[in-house]
């Protein structure tokens, strides 16, 4: 092994190499940095008294209590998850000052929120005057009297984007931290007494999307309902049973180590099957997988043909050979095979697959 006085012998021997070094040294410096002047968010903050607005329409009410009970054990999130929410937070910084600088009047930013019933508490992002706005619709009689809705701005991962485009896709979207969104608008409506308010999503490179949404009662009664739901466990000290093992939700748990979810479901029984058979389903899914890459570059098809696509070739015992032959096409019009339709069927399908991935 090179001693550090050697490497240093040979890097004088090439500038280039040394000059890198050098750069290398002080990018690991200049990254050292940056990350150490975040280490002091990663904390925890005391969460035993309150059910944020933020948290509460978690898909798992163990989660919730764990935040109630167990605020302290939660497991801090990595560095790159604190470059992600820094990021979050700017951006959404950034959508109420774009508002403020077309003369859009937004008011009471980080306003905190309390509801004692329910133990329920939060801070908004803002509220939209009405009077800064030429509004062309008149507002019902019954609403007249609201001069200000509430805002809150959220960014969204570029992949989710196209599936964000209205406050139902919202709410019915298969990712928590993405239904719970507008949970958290329609609670701050709920408390404030403001029948709607609107929801500014954020993603790099677009226009951002602005989504109006009025008060949801029956989504107001059951976050209100869950939020009384963790304050009975959490006032007996009780935790509730955990929910069937689910990796995007469970996987991302901070308190997965406290609660130790079994990776298994247990309502449904299997008889006559191993772990063994399941793990060489795997396996061989693996190699088939290998095998299409392989055949996709060797052969492929007639649209993406592969090195030998259409030879005839021998290479050392291995021969490789074409055969040409014609087959009849039909083209059935749309209008002739819209004729045959005759309903939908359900289709299942089942898949198995490597936890995590």
């Amino acid at each position: 092994m090179e001693t550090l006085k050697q490497i240093i012998e040979e890097q004088k021997k090439n500038p280039e190499a040394q000059l890198y070094a050098v750069l290398n040294n002080i990018a690991l410096e200049m990254s050292s940095k940056l990350d150490a002047a975040r280490q002091w968010k990663i904390e925890n903050y005391d969460h035993s008294e309150w059910n944020w607005a933020s948290e509460i329409h978690h898909p798992c009410l163990r989660h919730l209590v764990y935040c109630r009970l167990n605020w302290k054990d939660k497991q801090f999130i990595d560095i790159d998850g604190i470059y992600r929410v820094e990021e979050g937070i700017d951006q959404e910084r950034k959508i109420i000052m774009m508002l403020s600088e077309i003369g859009i009047e937004v008011n009471q930013t980080q306003r905190s929120f309390r509801d004692y019933e329910t133990r329920i508490s939060g801070k908004i992002d803002g509220t939209i005057s009405l009077k800064s706005l030429n509004n062309l619709l008149p507002i019902p009689d019954e609403f007249k009297g609201y001069h200000d809705f509430p805002l809150e701005a959220k960014t969204v991962n570029p992949t989710y984007w196209n599936s964000t485009r209205t406050i139902e896709d919202l709410k019915r979207h298969p990712k928590f931290w993405i239904n719970k969104i507008p949970s958290q608008l329609n609670l701050y409506c709920y408390m404030m007494g403001r029948p709607g308010g609107f929801i500014v999503l954020k993603t790099f490179g677009k226009k951002p999307r602005i989504l109006p949404m009025v008060l949801d009662y029956e989504l107001a009664e059951y976050d209100l309902n869950r939020a009384k739901e963790v304050n009975r466990y959490v006032e007996a000290k009780e935790y509730p049973p955990p929910i069937p093992y689910d990796e995007t939700i469970c996987g991302l748990c901070g308190f997965n180590h406290i609660c130790m979810p079994l990776k298994a479901t247990d309502y449904v029984e299997v008889p006559d099957i191993s772990e063994f058979e399941l793990e060489e389903y795997l396996f061989l899914k693996e190699q088939k997988k290998k095998f299409e890459e392989l055949h996709s570059r060797l052969i492929g098809s007639k649209k993406k043909p592969g090195l030998l696509f259409g030879k005839d070739v021998v290479i050392g015992d291995i021969e490789v050979r074409t055969k040409k032959y014609k087959r009849k096409v039909y083209s059935i019009p749309k209008e002739v095979r819209e004729q045959y339709v005759t309903g939908e069927e359900e289709i299942i399908s089942t898949s198995i697959e490597r936890l995590g991935q």
